[in-house]
Protein backbone atom coordinates (compact mmCIF):
# COMPACT_ATOMS: atom_id res chain seq x y z
CA UNK A 1 0.00 0.00 0.00
CA UNK A 2 2.96 2.28 -0.25
CA UNK A 3 3.44 3.04 3.63
CA UNK A 4 6.40 5.10 2.90
CA UNK A 5 4.37 7.87 0.56
CA UNK A 6 1.80 8.03 3.93
CA UNK A 7 4.84 8.64 6.10
CA UNK A 8 6.16 11.44 4.46
CA UNK A 9 3.87 14.11 6.06
CA UNK A 10 2.95 11.48 8.69
CA UNK A 11 6.33 11.68 10.95
CA UNK A 12 6.22 15.72 11.64
CA UNK A 13 2.68 15.04 12.53
CA UNK A 14 3.25 12.61 15.03
CA UNK A 15 5.94 14.55 15.83
CA UNK A 16 4.11 17.97 15.91
CA UNK A 17 1.24 16.12 17.95
CA UNK A 18 4.03 14.29 20.74
CA UNK A 19 5.38 17.57 21.49
CA UNK A 20 1.95 19.35 21.52
CA UNK A 21 1.40 16.26 24.38
CA UNK A 22 4.37 15.59 26.12
CA UNK A 23 5.97 18.57 25.27
CA UNK A 24 6.40 20.26 28.49
CA UNK A 25 7.95 17.49 29.93
CA UNK A 26 10.72 17.21 27.86
CA UNK A 27 14.15 18.62 28.80
CA UNK A 28 14.00 22.14 26.76
CA UNK A 29 17.14 21.35 24.90
CA UNK A 30 15.41 17.94 23.34
CA UNK A 31 12.53 19.91 21.95
CA UNK A 32 13.88 21.67 19.04
CA UNK A 33 15.88 18.37 18.46
CA UNK A 34 13.44 16.27 18.02
CA UNK A 35 11.35 18.43 16.10
CA UNK A 36 14.11 18.88 13.13
CA UNK A 37 15.21 14.87 13.83
CA UNK A 38 11.33 14.51 12.74
CA UNK A 39 11.72 16.74 9.24
CA UNK A 40 15.08 14.81 8.62
CA UNK A 41 13.42 11.71 8.85
CA UNK A 42 10.61 12.64 6.95
CA UNK A 43 13.45 14.25 3.97
CA UNK A 44 15.40 10.83 4.15
CA UNK A 45 11.64 8.50 3.59
CA UNK A 46 11.20 11.45 0.92
CA UNK A 47 14.70 10.64 -1.14
CA UNK A 48 14.20 7.17 -0.35
CA UNK A 49 10.94 7.39 -3.29
CA UNK A 50 13.60 8.76 -5.91
CA UNK A 51 14.38 5.46 -7.81
CA UNK A 52 10.64 4.13 -7.60
CA UNK A 53 8.99 7.75 -8.72
CA UNK A 54 11.69 7.99 -11.96
CA UNK A 55 11.24 4.40 -12.53
CA UNK A 56 6.65 3.97 -12.21
CA UNK A 57 6.55 7.75 -13.44
CA UNK A 58 4.38 7.93 -9.93
CA UNK A 59 3.65 5.79 -6.51
CA UNK A 60 -0.19 6.48 -5.31
CA UNK A 61 -1.06 5.80 -1.44
CA UNK A 62 -4.76 4.89 -1.40
CA UNK A 63 -6.77 3.78 2.30
CA UNK A 64 -10.15 4.44 1.05
CA UNK A 65 -13.02 6.88 1.15
CA UNK A 66 -12.72 9.74 3.35
CA UNK A 67 -15.60 11.27 2.50
CA UNK A 68 -18.40 10.16 0.76
CA UNK A 69 -22.18 10.51 0.53
CA UNK A 70 -24.75 9.68 -2.27
CA UNK A 71 -23.64 12.05 -4.66
CA UNK A 72 -19.52 12.28 -3.94
CA UNK A 73 -16.32 10.97 -2.52
CA UNK A 74 -13.32 11.84 -1.62
CA UNK A 75 -10.39 9.50 -1.18
CA UNK A 76 -7.94 9.59 1.85
CA UNK A 77 -4.88 9.04 -1.33
CA UNK A 78 -1.50 10.70 -1.80
CA UNK A 79 -0.11 10.96 -5.20
CA UNK A 80 3.77 11.25 -5.52
CA UNK A 81 5.40 11.70 -9.50
CA UNK A 82 8.12 13.58 -10.41
CA UNK A 83 6.61 17.46 -9.84
CA UNK A 84 5.17 16.64 -5.89
CA UNK A 85 8.78 14.49 -5.12
CA UNK A 86 10.68 17.94 -5.63
CA UNK A 87 8.16 19.96 -3.72
CA UNK A 88 8.69 17.43 -1.21
CA UNK A 89 12.79 17.77 -1.17
CA UNK A 90 12.36 21.16 -1.20
CA UNK A 91 9.66 21.33 1.74
CA UNK A 92 11.66 18.80 4.07
CA UNK A 93 15.16 20.18 3.04
CA UNK A 94 14.55 23.86 3.33
CA UNK A 95 12.19 22.64 6.72
CA UNK A 96 14.71 20.54 8.77
CA UNK A 97 17.58 23.63 8.05
CA UNK A 98 14.89 26.38 9.29
CA UNK A 99 13.91 23.89 12.16
CA UNK A 100 17.42 23.43 13.14
CA UNK A 101 18.56 26.94 12.17
CA UNK A 102 15.34 27.73 14.99
CA UNK A 103 17.11 25.68 18.13
CA UNK A 104 19.85 28.50 18.48
CA UNK A 105 17.57 31.13 17.27
CA UNK A 106 14.51 30.66 19.62
CA UNK A 107 16.93 29.21 22.27
CA UNK A 108 15.64 31.64 24.80
CA UNK A 109 12.17 31.97 23.96
CA UNK A 110 9.52 31.25 27.00
CA UNK A 111 7.30 29.25 24.59
CA UNK A 112 9.68 26.47 22.55
CA UNK A 113 7.02 23.87 22.70
CA UNK A 114 4.17 25.85 21.31
CA UNK A 115 6.66 26.83 18.49
CA UNK A 116 8.50 23.79 17.86
CA UNK A 117 4.65 22.15 17.84
CA UNK A 118 3.74 24.75 15.21
CA UNK A 119 6.87 24.57 12.77
CA UNK A 120 6.14 20.30 12.71
CA UNK A 121 2.15 20.75 11.77
CA UNK A 122 3.15 23.62 9.51
CA UNK A 123 5.57 21.14 7.53
CA UNK A 124 3.27 18.28 7.64
CA UNK A 125 0.65 20.16 6.73
CA UNK A 126 2.07 21.75 3.37
CA UNK A 127 3.35 17.83 2.68
CA UNK A 128 -0.19 16.95 2.75
CA UNK A 129 -1.29 19.74 0.38
CA UNK A 130 1.55 18.71 -2.39
CA UNK A 131 0.82 15.12 -1.87
CA UNK A 132 -2.71 15.26 -2.14
CA UNK A 133 -4.55 13.28 -5.26
CA UNK A 134 -7.93 15.48 -4.96
CA UNK A 135 -9.19 18.98 -4.18
CA UNK A 136 -10.49 17.91 -1.01
CA UNK A 137 -7.58 16.54 0.74
CA UNK A 138 -5.80 19.79 -0.62
CA UNK A 139 -7.93 21.47 1.56
CA UNK A 140 -7.02 20.14 4.32
CA UNK A 141 -3.43 20.75 3.82
CA UNK A 142 -4.74 24.07 2.76
CA UNK A 143 -6.24 25.28 5.86
CA UNK A 144 -3.66 23.71 7.91
CA UNK A 145 -0.87 25.73 7.00
CA UNK A 146 -3.36 28.79 6.92
CA UNK A 147 -3.88 27.68 10.86
CA UNK A 148 0.41 27.30 11.28
CA UNK A 149 0.64 30.53 9.67
CA UNK A 150 -1.65 32.43 12.29
CA UNK A 151 -0.01 30.38 15.31
CA UNK A 152 3.33 31.11 13.92
CA UNK A 153 2.99 35.02 12.90
CA UNK A 154 1.14 35.75 16.76
CA UNK A 155 4.31 33.56 18.08
CA UNK A 156 5.15 36.54 20.18
CA UNK A 157 1.24 37.33 20.99
CA UNK A 158 2.08 39.71 23.75
CA UNK A 159 4.06 42.16 22.15
CA UNK A 160 2.20 45.27 20.47
CA UNK A 161 0.64 44.67 17.10
CA UNK A 162 1.11 40.88 16.70
CA UNK A 163 -1.85 39.94 17.35
CA UNK A 164 -3.33 42.09 14.96
CA UNK A 165 -0.80 40.47 12.21
CA UNK A 166 -1.73 37.18 12.85
CA UNK A 167 -5.42 37.83 12.61
CA UNK A 168 -4.88 39.63 9.43
CA UNK A 169 -3.41 37.20 7.78
CA UNK A 170 -5.68 34.80 8.93
CA UNK A 171 -8.85 36.44 8.00
CA UNK A 172 -7.05 37.85 4.01
CA UNK A 173 -6.81 34.12 3.87
CA UNK A 174 -10.42 33.06 5.01
CA UNK A 175 -11.21 35.30 2.36
CA UNK A 176 -9.66 33.14 -0.22
CA UNK A 177 -10.68 29.82 1.32
CA UNK A 178 -14.45 30.88 0.64
CA UNK A 179 -13.34 31.06 -2.53
CA UNK A 180 -11.56 28.08 -2.53
CA UNK A 181 -14.19 25.92 -1.53
CA UNK A 182 -16.87 27.46 -4.43
CA UNK A 183 -14.15 27.13 -7.10
CA UNK A 184 -14.13 23.38 -6.19
CA UNK A 185 -17.66 22.33 -5.88
CA UNK A 186 -18.08 24.35 -9.34
CA UNK A 187 -15.21 21.78 -10.43
CA UNK A 188 -17.35 19.20 -9.28
CA UNK A 189 -20.17 20.46 -10.48
CA UNK A 190 -19.32 20.67 -13.91
CA UNK A 191 -17.24 17.52 -14.15
CA UNK A 192 -18.08 15.32 -11.66
CA UNK A 193 -14.84 14.69 -9.72
CA UNK A 194 -12.38 15.56 -7.16
CA UNK A 195 -9.36 13.99 -8.53
CA UNK A 196 -6.19 16.04 -9.56
CA UNK A 197 -5.74 13.38 -12.54
CA UNK A 198 -9.41 13.25 -13.17
CA UNK A 199 -9.65 16.90 -14.01
CA UNK A 200 -6.70 16.99 -15.80
CA UNK A 201 -7.36 14.12 -17.62
CA UNK A 202 -10.76 15.52 -18.83
CA UNK A 203 -9.40 18.90 -19.92
CA UNK A 204 -10.01 17.80 -24.00
CA UNK A 205 -13.33 16.88 -23.59
CA UNK A 206 -14.98 20.14 -22.31
CA UNK A 207 -16.82 21.87 -23.80
CA UNK A 208 -20.39 23.94 -23.97
CA UNK A 209 -22.19 24.45 -20.39
CA UNK A 210 -19.31 22.07 -18.96
CA UNK A 211 -16.88 24.71 -19.98
CA UNK A 212 -18.69 28.23 -18.50
CA UNK A 213 -19.04 26.54 -14.89
CA UNK A 214 -14.98 25.24 -14.89
CA UNK A 215 -14.25 29.06 -15.75
CA UNK A 216 -16.01 30.18 -12.92
CA UNK A 217 -14.54 27.36 -10.80
CA UNK A 218 -11.12 28.59 -12.04
CA UNK A 219 -11.81 31.93 -11.65
CA UNK A 220 -12.67 30.92 -7.82
CA UNK A 221 -9.81 28.50 -6.88
CA UNK A 222 -7.91 31.77 -8.22
CA UNK A 223 -9.14 33.76 -4.91
CA UNK A 224 -7.78 30.97 -2.53
CA UNK A 225 -4.27 31.05 -4.73
CA UNK A 226 -3.64 34.59 -4.53
CA UNK A 227 -4.37 34.50 -1.23
CA UNK A 228 -2.32 32.00 0.06
CA UNK A 229 0.70 33.40 -2.70
CA UNK A 230 0.14 36.90 -1.65
CA UNK A 231 -0.93 38.26 -5.08
CA UNK A 232 -3.31 41.55 -5.68
CA UNK A 233 -5.47 42.59 -4.31
CA UNK A 234 -5.08 39.26 -1.62
CA UNK A 235 -1.53 40.39 -0.84
CA UNK A 236 -1.73 42.40 2.11
CA UNK A 237 -0.96 40.44 4.61
CA UNK A 238 2.35 38.91 3.69
CA UNK A 239 4.55 42.35 5.08
CA UNK A 240 2.56 42.44 7.95
CA UNK A 241 3.61 38.28 8.72
CA UNK A 242 7.15 39.69 9.06
CA UNK A 243 5.94 40.04 13.24
CA UNK A 244 6.54 36.48 13.40
CA UNK A 245 9.84 35.10 14.52
CA UNK A 246 12.26 34.87 11.35
CA UNK A 247 12.61 31.17 11.14
CA UNK A 248 8.78 31.45 10.58
CA UNK A 249 9.18 34.26 7.83
CA UNK A 250 11.70 31.80 6.12
CA UNK A 251 10.03 28.62 6.27
CA UNK A 252 6.22 30.61 4.67
CA UNK A 253 8.35 32.61 1.96
CA UNK A 254 10.74 29.87 0.83
CA UNK A 255 9.27 26.59 1.45
CA UNK A 256 5.63 26.61 2.53
CA UNK A 257 2.37 28.55 2.29
CA UNK A 258 3.17 31.29 -0.25
CA UNK A 259 4.31 28.21 -2.71
CA UNK A 260 0.97 26.84 -2.15
CA UNK A 261 -1.02 29.08 -4.81
CA UNK A 262 1.56 28.35 -7.60
CA UNK A 263 1.64 24.73 -7.04
CA UNK A 264 -2.58 24.27 -7.16
CA UNK A 265 -2.56 26.65 -10.11
CA UNK A 266 0.59 24.07 -11.82
CA UNK A 267 -1.56 21.16 -11.16
CA UNK A 268 -4.43 22.33 -12.66
CA UNK A 269 -2.89 24.12 -15.53
CA UNK A 270 -5.03 21.63 -18.37
CA UNK A 271 -7.52 23.64 -17.28
CA UNK A 272 -5.97 27.02 -17.25
CA UNK A 273 -5.03 26.52 -20.67
CA UNK A 274 -8.22 26.02 -21.89
CA UNK A 275 -9.54 29.99 -20.51
CA UNK A 276 -7.13 32.14 -21.65
CA UNK A 277 -9.37 35.17 -20.44
CA UNK A 278 -9.18 33.51 -17.05
CA UNK A 279 -4.78 33.71 -17.52
CA UNK A 280 -5.35 37.23 -18.68
CA UNK A 281 -6.95 38.05 -15.37
CA UNK A 282 -4.38 36.43 -13.50
CA UNK A 283 -1.40 38.79 -15.79
CA UNK A 284 -3.21 41.66 -15.01
CA UNK A 285 -3.01 41.00 -11.00
CA UNK A 286 0.68 39.31 -10.80
CA UNK A 287 1.50 42.48 -12.83
CA UNK A 288 -0.15 44.81 -10.16
CA UNK A 289 1.98 42.92 -7.62
CA UNK A 290 4.95 42.91 -9.32
CA UNK A 291 5.30 46.19 -9.07
CA UNK A 292 3.82 47.42 -5.91
CA UNK A 293 6.07 44.99 -4.53
CA UNK A 294 8.78 46.34 -6.11
CA UNK A 295 8.28 49.86 -6.00
CA UNK A 296 7.66 49.16 -2.13
CA UNK A 297 10.67 47.54 -1.12
CA UNK A 298 12.12 50.11 -2.52
CA UNK A 299 11.43 52.55 0.19
CA UNK A 300 11.40 50.75 3.18
CA UNK A 301 14.00 50.36 5.99
CA UNK A 302 13.07 47.51 7.85
CA UNK A 303 15.38 44.33 6.99
CA UNK A 304 12.26 41.85 6.86
CA UNK A 305 9.65 43.83 4.95
CA UNK A 306 12.11 44.55 2.42
CA UNK A 307 12.57 41.17 1.89
CA UNK A 308 8.71 40.26 2.09
CA UNK A 309 8.04 42.73 -0.40
CA UNK A 310 10.76 41.21 -3.20
CA UNK A 311 8.76 37.98 -2.42
CA UNK A 312 5.23 39.92 -3.84
CA UNK A 313 7.72 40.32 -6.61
CA UNK A 314 8.86 37.01 -7.10
CA UNK A 315 5.69 35.57 -6.52
CA UNK A 316 4.53 37.56 -9.38
CA UNK A 317 6.75 36.29 -11.81
CA UNK A 318 5.85 32.53 -11.14
CA UNK A 319 1.94 33.46 -11.87
CA UNK A 320 2.90 35.90 -14.92
CA UNK A 321 4.53 32.02 -15.93
CA UNK A 322 1.05 30.62 -15.52
CA UNK A 323 -0.68 33.44 -16.99
CA UNK A 324 1.91 32.43 -20.10
CA UNK A 325 0.76 28.70 -19.63
CA UNK A 326 4.16 28.01 -18.53
CA UNK A 327 4.03 25.61 -15.52
CA UNK A 328 7.51 24.72 -15.71
CA UNK A 329 8.95 28.19 -15.84
CA UNK A 330 6.73 28.87 -12.95
CA UNK A 331 7.68 25.49 -11.18
CA UNK A 332 11.88 26.83 -12.16
CA UNK A 333 11.37 29.97 -10.47
CA UNK A 334 9.63 28.82 -7.15
CA UNK A 335 12.82 26.56 -6.37
CA UNK A 336 15.05 29.30 -7.88
CA UNK A 337 13.62 32.07 -5.21
CA UNK A 338 13.28 29.57 -2.63
CA UNK A 339 17.49 28.85 -2.54
CA UNK A 340 18.12 32.56 -2.18
CA UNK A 341 14.59 33.42 0.27
CA UNK A 342 15.71 31.16 2.44
CA UNK A 343 19.24 32.58 2.55
CA UNK A 344 18.16 35.78 3.21
CA UNK A 345 15.32 35.69 5.80
CA UNK A 346 17.78 33.43 7.80
CA UNK A 347 20.90 35.65 7.29
CA UNK A 348 18.62 38.84 8.26
CA UNK A 349 17.72 36.59 11.63
CA UNK A 350 21.76 36.24 12.17
CA UNK A 351 21.34 39.86 12.15
CA UNK A 352 18.23 41.03 13.82
CA UNK A 353 19.80 38.05 16.57
CA UNK A 354 23.12 39.83 16.75
CA UNK A 355 21.82 43.26 17.15
CA UNK A 356 19.95 43.11 19.74
CA UNK A 357 16.36 42.71 17.89
CA UNK A 358 16.78 45.83 15.50
CA UNK A 359 15.13 45.56 12.27
CA UNK A 360 16.40 48.96 10.99
CA UNK A 361 18.55 49.01 8.77
CA UNK A 362 19.57 52.35 9.18
CA UNK A 363 21.07 51.44 12.57
CA UNK A 364 22.37 48.58 11.02
CA UNK A 365 24.84 50.15 9.00
CA UNK A 366 27.91 48.29 8.90
CA UNK A 367 26.78 45.40 10.99
CA UNK A 368 27.67 42.79 8.49
CA UNK A 369 31.53 43.59 8.63
CA UNK A 370 31.34 41.97 12.30
CA UNK A 371 29.83 38.74 11.12
CA UNK A 372 31.83 36.68 8.70
CA UNK A 373 29.45 33.49 7.72
CA UNK A 374 26.53 36.16 7.81
CA UNK A 375 28.19 38.32 5.63
CA UNK A 376 28.93 35.94 2.86
CA UNK A 377 25.15 34.49 3.41
CA UNK A 378 24.00 37.86 2.39
CA UNK A 379 26.54 38.32 -0.43
CA UNK A 380 25.21 34.98 -2.08
CA UNK A 381 21.91 35.85 -1.56
CA UNK A 382 21.55 39.17 -3.13
CA UNK A 383 23.43 38.14 -6.13
CA UNK A 384 20.98 35.27 -6.31
CA UNK A 385 17.83 37.73 -6.04
CA UNK A 386 19.45 40.20 -8.45
CA UNK A 387 19.82 37.69 -11.20
CA UNK A 388 22.33 39.27 -12.63
CA UNK A 389 24.98 36.77 -13.15
CA UNK A 390 24.90 33.58 -15.21
CA UNK A 391 25.37 30.10 -12.96
CA UNK A 392 25.99 31.98 -9.35
CA UNK A 393 22.61 34.02 -9.30
CA UNK A 394 20.04 31.03 -8.20
CA UNK A 395 17.28 33.46 -9.65
CA UNK A 396 19.20 34.25 -13.30
CA UNK A 397 17.93 30.84 -15.30
CA UNK A 398 14.44 30.93 -13.87
CA UNK A 399 13.60 34.53 -14.47
CA UNK A 400 14.83 34.45 -17.94
CA UNK A 401 12.58 31.41 -18.27
CA UNK A 402 9.97 33.44 -17.19
CA UNK A 403 10.63 36.43 -19.77
CA UNK A 404 11.04 33.64 -22.77
CA UNK A 405 7.36 32.43 -21.98
CA UNK A 406 5.80 35.86 -21.83
CA UNK A 407 7.49 36.98 -24.98
CA UNK A 408 6.07 34.15 -26.71
CA UNK A 409 2.31 34.48 -25.51
CA UNK A 410 0.14 36.51 -26.96
CA UNK A 411 -2.89 37.45 -24.31
CA UNK A 412 -6.37 38.13 -24.83
CA UNK A 413 -9.47 39.62 -22.78
CA UNK A 414 -12.74 41.11 -23.96
CA UNK A 415 -12.13 40.21 -27.67
CA UNK A 416 -8.43 42.49 -27.35
CA UNK A 417 -5.56 40.87 -28.33
CA UNK A 418 -1.81 41.99 -26.54
CA UNK A 419 1.43 40.92 -27.37
CA UNK A 420 3.33 39.62 -24.17
CA UNK A 421 6.29 41.24 -25.35
CA UNK A 422 4.86 44.56 -23.88
CA UNK A 423 4.44 42.59 -20.28
CA UNK A 424 8.04 41.50 -20.75
CA UNK A 425 9.75 45.39 -20.94
CA UNK A 426 7.11 46.19 -17.83
CA UNK A 427 8.89 42.95 -16.07
CA UNK A 428 12.47 43.84 -17.43
CA UNK A 429 11.89 47.11 -15.90
CA UNK A 430 10.86 46.14 -12.54
CA UNK A 431 13.65 43.62 -12.30
CA UNK A 432 15.93 46.63 -12.76
CA UNK A 433 14.37 47.99 -9.54
CA UNK A 434 14.48 45.13 -7.75
CA UNK A 435 18.39 45.62 -8.53
CA UNK A 436 18.06 49.06 -7.03
CA UNK A 437 16.12 47.33 -3.73
CA UNK A 438 18.73 44.67 -2.84
CA UNK A 439 21.67 46.49 -3.42
CA UNK A 440 20.77 49.49 -1.41
CA UNK A 441 19.54 46.79 1.58
CA UNK A 442 23.69 45.09 0.69
CA UNK A 443 24.76 48.69 0.94
CA UNK A 444 23.63 49.61 4.04
CA UNK A 445 24.74 46.41 5.62
CA UNK A 446 28.32 47.14 4.20
CA UNK A 447 28.07 50.65 5.13
CA UNK A 448 31.47 52.56 5.81
CA UNK A 449 30.13 53.93 8.90
CA UNK A 450 28.65 52.31 11.79
CA UNK A 451 25.09 52.46 12.88
CA UNK A 452 23.64 52.79 16.34
CA UNK A 453 23.36 48.96 16.54
CA UNK A 454 26.82 48.68 16.58
CA UNK A 455 27.55 51.30 19.36
CA UNK A 456 25.13 50.04 21.87
CA UNK A 457 26.44 46.49 22.15
CA UNK A 458 28.96 44.16 20.87
CA UNK A 459 27.66 42.55 17.73
CA UNK A 460 28.74 38.55 16.22
CA UNK A 461 27.19 35.54 15.05
CA UNK A 462 24.85 33.94 17.56
CA UNK A 463 24.98 30.12 18.04
CA UNK A 464 26.59 27.44 16.36
CA UNK A 465 23.14 26.05 14.77
CA UNK A 466 22.67 29.57 13.10
CA UNK A 467 26.19 29.38 11.74
CA UNK A 468 25.87 25.74 10.40
CA UNK A 469 22.48 26.53 8.70
CA UNK A 470 23.67 29.30 6.78
CA UNK A 471 26.84 27.91 5.57
CA UNK A 472 25.21 24.96 4.59
CA UNK A 473 22.48 26.63 2.94
CA UNK A 474 25.69 29.41 1.24
CA UNK A 475 26.43 27.12 -1.70
CA UNK A 476 22.55 26.18 -2.56
CA UNK A 477 21.89 28.93 -4.59
CA UNK A 478 24.93 28.81 -6.76
CA UNK A 479 24.82 24.99 -6.86
CA UNK A 480 21.22 25.66 -8.86
CA UNK A 481 22.17 28.26 -10.64
CA UNK A 482 24.77 25.99 -11.87
CA UNK A 483 22.20 23.37 -12.77
CA UNK A 484 19.65 25.23 -14.37
CA UNK A 485 21.50 26.53 -16.86
CA UNK A 486 19.80 26.66 -20.27
CA UNK A 487 20.64 25.36 -23.58
CA UNK A 488 23.16 28.75 -24.95
CA UNK A 489 24.55 28.85 -21.06
CA UNK A 490 25.68 25.03 -21.21
CA UNK A 491 22.31 23.39 -20.86
CA UNK A 492 23.07 21.65 -17.38
CA UNK A 493 19.38 22.48 -16.61
CA UNK A 494 17.72 19.70 -18.58
CA UNK A 495 17.52 17.10 -15.63
CA UNK A 496 16.73 19.61 -13.16
CA UNK A 497 13.94 21.13 -15.25
CA UNK A 498 12.89 17.10 -15.75
CA UNK A 499 12.29 16.88 -12.19
CA UNK A 500 11.12 20.02 -11.43
CA UNK A 501 8.45 20.13 -13.67
CA UNK A 502 7.97 16.06 -14.73
CA UNK A 503 8.60 17.16 -18.46
CA UNK A 504 11.50 15.95 -20.75
CA UNK A 505 11.03 19.49 -23.05
CA UNK A 506 13.60 22.13 -22.02
CA UNK A 507 13.46 25.75 -23.21
CA UNK A 508 16.57 27.29 -24.88
CA UNK A 509 16.39 30.01 -22.88
CA UNK A 510 18.22 33.76 -23.29
CA UNK A 511 21.20 33.57 -25.82
CA UNK A 512 24.50 35.49 -24.96
CA UNK A 513 23.73 38.53 -27.37
CA UNK A 514 20.28 38.67 -25.08
CA UNK A 515 21.87 38.69 -22.08
CA UNK A 516 24.44 40.95 -22.95
CA UNK A 517 23.06 44.22 -22.98
CA UNK A 518 20.14 43.72 -19.86
CA UNK A 519 23.20 42.37 -17.65
CA UNK A 520 25.33 45.86 -18.22
CA UNK A 521 22.28 48.12 -17.65
CA UNK A 522 21.75 45.89 -14.31
CA UNK A 523 25.47 46.12 -13.54
CA UNK A 524 25.78 49.93 -14.13
CA UNK A 525 22.79 50.66 -12.19
CA UNK A 526 24.01 48.08 -9.11
CA UNK A 527 27.21 50.13 -9.01
CA UNK A 528 25.96 53.42 -8.93
CA UNK A 529 23.21 52.24 -6.00
CA UNK A 530 26.23 50.90 -3.66
CA UNK A 531 28.17 54.09 -4.90
CA UNK A 532 25.70 55.51 -3.38
CA UNK A 533 24.58 53.61 -0.51
CA UNK A 534 27.45 52.20 1.13
CA UNK A 535 28.77 55.88 1.70
CA UNK A 536 27.36 57.81 4.57
CA UNK A 537 27.40 61.19 3.49
CA UNK A 538 26.58 60.41 -0.52
CA UNK A 539 23.13 58.11 1.00
CA UNK A 540 21.78 61.38 3.32
CA UNK A 541 22.13 63.55 0.78
CA UNK A 542 20.32 61.19 -1.94
CA UNK A 543 17.97 60.61 0.73
CA UNK A 544 16.98 64.58 1.05
CA UNK A 545 16.87 64.86 -2.63
CA UNK A 546 14.11 61.90 -2.63
CA UNK A 547 12.38 62.88 0.12
CA UNK A 548 9.21 64.14 -1.63
CA UNK A 549 8.91 61.01 -3.43
CA UNK A 550 6.49 59.74 -0.96
CA UNK A 551 3.78 62.71 -1.43
CA UNK A 552 3.29 62.92 2.42
CA UNK A 553 1.41 60.57 4.48
CA UNK A 554 -1.21 60.30 2.41
CA UNK A 555 0.76 59.27 -0.75
CA UNK A 556 0.63 56.39 -2.46
CA UNK A 557 3.84 54.78 -1.29
CA UNK A 558 3.05 55.81 2.80
CA UNK A 559 -0.74 54.76 2.19
CA UNK A 560 0.96 51.46 0.90
CA UNK A 561 -1.22 52.11 -2.60
CA UNK A 562 -4.39 52.53 -0.66
CA UNK A 563 -5.31 48.52 -0.63
CA UNK A 564 -6.02 48.90 3.16
CA UNK A 565 -7.94 52.13 2.85
CA UNK A 566 -9.91 50.00 0.15
CA UNK A 567 -10.65 47.34 2.77
CA UNK A 568 -11.82 49.59 5.01
CA UNK A 569 -13.87 51.22 2.82
CA UNK A 570 -15.80 48.13 1.62
CA UNK A 571 -15.24 45.58 4.26
CA UNK A 572 -14.41 46.32 7.05
CA UNK A 573 -16.81 49.71 8.06
CA UNK A 574 -19.59 47.39 6.97
CA UNK A 575 -18.94 44.36 9.02
CA UNK A 576 -18.46 46.82 12.32
CA UNK A 577 -22.08 48.77 11.75
CA UNK A 578 -23.31 45.06 11.09
CA UNK A 579 -21.66 44.03 14.60
CA UNK A 580 -23.26 47.10 16.04
CA UNK A 581 -26.51 46.59 15.21
CA UNK A 582 -26.95 43.02 16.06
CA UNK A 583 -25.43 44.00 19.42
CA UNK A 584 -28.22 46.27 19.60
CA UNK A 585 -30.72 43.87 18.92
CA UNK A 586 -29.54 41.08 20.87
CA UNK A 587 -28.90 43.22 23.85
CA UNK A 588 -32.51 44.20 23.66
CA UNK A 589 -33.79 40.62 22.74
CA UNK A 590 -31.83 39.66 26.08
CA UNK A 591 -32.91 42.39 28.27
CA UNK A 592 -36.45 41.69 26.93
CA UNK A 593 -36.20 37.87 27.62
CA UNK A 594 -35.15 38.59 31.47
CA UNK A 595 -37.71 41.13 31.97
Amino acid sequence: MNWQVAAIPAIPAISAAFLAVLGSSIPKKWIGTIASAAVLLSLLMGLSQYSAVMALGHIDFKAGAWLATHSFQAAWGLHLDSIAFAMVLLVTGFGFLITLYSIGYMADDAEPVRFFASLNLFVASMLILILADNLVLIFLGWEGVGLCSYLLIGHYWKDQGVPLAAYRAFFTNRIGDILFILGVFYLFRALGTFSISDLASAAPTIAGETKVLVGRGLLLLLGGAFAKSAQAPLHVWLPDAMAGPTPVSALIHAATMVTAGVYLCVRLMPLFTLFPEVRTVILLCALVTLIVGAVLAAVQFDIKKILAYSTLSNLALMFLAIASASSGAAMMHLFGHASFKALLFLGAGSIIASAHHEQDIRKLAGVLRKMPITRIAFWVGTVGATGLIPWLSAGFFSKELVLESLAHTEFQLAGMHFSGHVIKWIVLAMELLSVVYMVRLLAYLESDQAGEALHHGHIEEKSVTIKLVLALLIPIGPIFGIFSATEHFGSMGRGVYALITGRLGFPEGPTWSEFIPAALVGLMVAILIWVFFSNADKRESLLKKLSGLSLGQNGPLSRLFYFDDVYNSILLTPLRILGRVCSVVFESISAGFWI
